[in-house]
């Protein structure tokens, strides 16, 4: 007798486990052996259950709980075979569940085939990515790439600042009006200006509007140094 693969179904709608269900079960060699509502009862069954492949939704009492949750299953199991299940395609958290050890990920519209697919290839150990999110996770690592040379452009720029620059900066940084930080340093407002425009020439940006957005994006401050 053939064996049959074993599926934990993860999704905080209990519809979804019913409809997934429906169709995994209908395939000879799949069976499903438990599906679970939340992160915790997830853990539970995955530890009891042993399955050996998860459908694990991305977003159940948070926005990324699955792929947190993963990171529990995969420690308990390194070799557990994890599909992320999402409703959204959204560049980031494809990265993420990939980063985070997902063999595979699908969307809940998929077609009845592409699930039973997935689960088999992912079983098999023969997971492959379709082309969309191929494409995706090389999008996301180019924008790292793109963002680790910004930033080391940026605190190459940082280092040449004076203490008195690099802390006006800071302050426009977190939201204070030139008016505010002259207030707060006891000088003109002038002057504060005057060492914008020097602040300007050593990042070589047009304006403060602009240079502050790309900081915010590289979260420049947010780095520890």
């Amino acid at each position: 007798m053939e064996k049959k693969i074993k599926v934990l179904l993860c999704d905080d709608m209990p519809y979804i486990c019913e409809y997934f269900e429906t169709i995994l079960n209908s395939k000879d060699n799949i069976e499903v052996v438990g599906t679970a509502n939340d992160s915790e009862r997830c853990f539970e069954l995955f530890v009891k259950k042993k399955p050996d492949v998860v459908l694990l939704d991305m977003q159940m009492e948070t926005e990324d709980e699955g792929i947190q949750l993963m990171d529990r299953l995969l420690n308990e199991n390194p070799q557990a075979k994890i599909i992320i299940l999402t409703i959204h395609e959204d560049d980031e958290l494809i990265f993420r569940a990939f980063s985070g050890g997902a063999c595979d990920y699908i969307l809940k519209s998929s077609k009845t085939n592409e699930i039973l697919d997935a689960v088999i290839k992912a079983y098999d150990g023969d997971s492959s990515l379709n082309p969309c999110i191929a494409k995706k996770i090389i999008n996301q690592c180019a924008q790292i790439q793109k963002q680790h040379y910004q930033a080391m452009s940026f605190l190459h720029s940082v280092a040449l600042l004076t203490a008195s620059e690099y802390k006006i900066l800071r302050l426009i940084y977190e939201g204070f009006t030139y008016s505010e930080i002259a207030q707060q340093r006891f000088v003109e407002e002038v002057t504060i200006r005057t060492q914008v425009n020097k602040i300007l020439k050593k990042f070589n940006a047009n304006n403060m509007k602009q240079l502050i957005k790309q900081l915010q994006d590289i979260k420049l401050f947010e780095m520890n140094f």
